[in-house]
């Protein structure tokens, strides 16, 4: 149980296995095994004292050793609390130590006070066989839950298993899936008859003898409406089809987008902990040539400042790597912190299309041009309705108390009064022009949009390619020669502090703009037929 609490503590910060946590671990479990001991003692110690009830035993050494325990968790918890909460330099050695004793003796003292006085009842007891087969639960139930536990805690997501995850659960593609599922339901009601009229009169109505006149009867549009409704709901389905491939490139780009840029994070923070370790060197360096009199202390403060300015950065960057992740996961729809796989921000290929052609396949001109194809159904459907209606019937009937009169109705209803129905026929009109002004609208939108993405493709590719070819190796390069003529004194702390400067702006430069390219790349993709 103190091992459960000390990785379930861990998961909680967030904080992998390391070094440090195991070292933690090692503490955890002796403070754990010294305060069984003391409780178990104590046991033992009244058992030889002549107290033979087991339970009395029992509550008298716990009540006896409730103190000593819980005052050994609590000093070694307040101890560790500093070391949890540091941010100073050392803390990613302390905190996973002291994450780890804090959270395992909260579970260690549940281990001591409440399970293993049970378990010294249960094998001091003459029937081992009920003891033996309680430890065999007992066990059962520690690894069930460390399974558990195991299976809640998310493995690192590869960029197509984001993407799956995301077009299953996010919200506004659970939306639109119900309403395709909507508007599959109602093609059954393209054929809407009216309600079946049945009526029966009964009494004096031609003479002194009570006669009854039975009538059946159903209305119906003329035959070409119910065709035209069919195909009105048959375009209502393709324009939420055209919905759904718009909401799912949308989802596709964000998640694409958000996870280049966790990426691009990911690899500035790299090159800052590259450079930790050689500010680190840099500062140790200029403190042993200050202490040895060969520079000013000008020289070490600064060098000092700049390892600081360092580790400032450093923490920006968590937190904004930790920001993308939430809003990947707020993509994503999950319960769960998002961890992504390893992986480096490399170069995304670029759609294989050159002009603005490339973005009449796009899904969003399709669901416009459905939609005016939609309004014309409309109207087409509204013109149908001049037609007029039909109806059939069937009557039987008695007549001065004979029976068996019947016979069949057949009616027309002829539109006399059409200006409200003309007006319908105007609006399904002007809803059609509506759809082909919207259409011709986000055609511009995008065309325009893809011209600009594309001349910035142009621009971070030639960008690219210099320091592809040239700017990274002389980064390296500065970086190599500079710290050799530090450290051999052919330069000062002004020349290598501009070096270093300088190198890390190249590689800096290089990481921002490959993320804008990759940005560049995916709202290409985005722009364009393909997925």
């Amino acid at each position: 149980l103190s091992a459960i609490g000390g990785v379930v503590a861990l998961w909680l910060r967030g904080m992998p296995f390391s070094i440090s946590a195991g070292v933690g671990f090692i503490a955890l479990f002796g403070i754990a095994v010294l305060n069984g001991i003391v409780l178990i003692a104590e046991f033992n110690r009244l058992k030889d004292e002549g107290v033979d009830d087991i339970y009395d035993r029992v509550r008298k050494g716990t009540a006896t050793r409730l103190r000593p325990v819980i005052m050994t968790a609590a000093v070694a918890s307040l101890g560790f609390l500093p070391m949890a909460l540091s941010t100073s330099e050392g803390a990613e050695v302390q905190k996973p130590l002291a994450t780890v004793v804090i959270g395992g003796l909260l579970t260690a003292t549940l281990l001591t006070l409440v399970v293993l006085p049970v378990l010294y009842i249960l094998f001091n007891r003459k029937k081992h066989l009920h003891a033996n087969l309680t430890v065999v639960i007992l066990i059962s139930l520690f690894f069930s839950v460390n399974t558990s536990t195991a299976q809640q805690v998310p493995r690192p997501l590869s960029l197509n298993d984001a993407i799956e995850i995301a077009l299953k659960n996010n919200p506004q593609a659970k939306s639109v899936s119900l309403e395709a599922e909507q508007q599959q339901v109602l093609k059954k009601a393209a054929i809407d008859l009216p309600k079946t009229n049945l009526s029966v009169t009964k009494g004096q109505y031609n003479s002194s003898f009570n006669d009854t006149y039975i009538e059946l009867s159903q209305d119906f549009s003329f035959p070409t409406v119910y065709l035209k409704q069919s195909e009105v709901q048959s375009k209502a389905v393709a324009v939420i089809e055209q919905k759904t491939l718009v909401t799912q490139k949308e989802i596709i780009r964000s998640v694409l987008s958000t996870f280049y840029q966790i990426l691009y994070l990911k690899e500035l923070e790299k090159l800052i902990s590259n450079q930790d370790s050689i500010y680190r060197a840099f500062a140790q360096t200029a403190e042993s040539r200050y202490k040895t009199g060969e520079s000013s202390n000008l020289e070490f403060l600064a060098a000092k400042n700049k390892y600081h300015e360092l580790q400032i950065r450093k923490r920006e960057l968590e937190a904004e790597i930790a920001l993308a992740r939430r809003e990947l996961q707020k993509v994503l729809n999950v319960p769960y912190q998002i961890s992504i796989a390893e992986g480096t921000a490399s170069k995304l290929s670029p759609p294989n299309l050159r002009d603005t052609s490339a973005i009449e396949g796009h899904p969003l001109l399709g669901y416009y041009r459905e939609r005016i194809e939609l309004a014309a159904a409309k109207s087409s459907l509204e013109s149908h309705r001049f037609l007029p209606d039909l109806s059939l019937g069937y009557f039987n009937q008695s007549l001065d108390g004979v029976k068996g009169f019947q016979g069949l109705k057949l009616g027309l209803s002829v539109p006399v009064f059409f200006w409200t129905q003309q007006g319908k026929v105007q609006a399904a009109d002007l809803e059609s022009r509506i759809a082909e002004q919207e259409y011709e609208q986000n055609r511009t939108s995008l065309s325009i949009a893809f011209s600009r993405e594309w001349q910035e493709f142009q621009n971070y590719s030639e960008a690219l390619s210099y320091y592809e070819h040239e700017g990274l190796a002389e980064a390296d390069e500065i970086l190599r020669t500079s710290q050799i003529g530090y450290k051999v004194g052919e330069i000062g702390y002004v020349e290598y502090s501009y070096s270093l400067t300088e190198a890390n702006s190249i590689k800096v430069r290089y990481y921002e703009l490959l993320n804008k390219y990759n940005q560049t790349v995916i709202q290409l993709t985005y722009l364009t037929e393909g997925n």
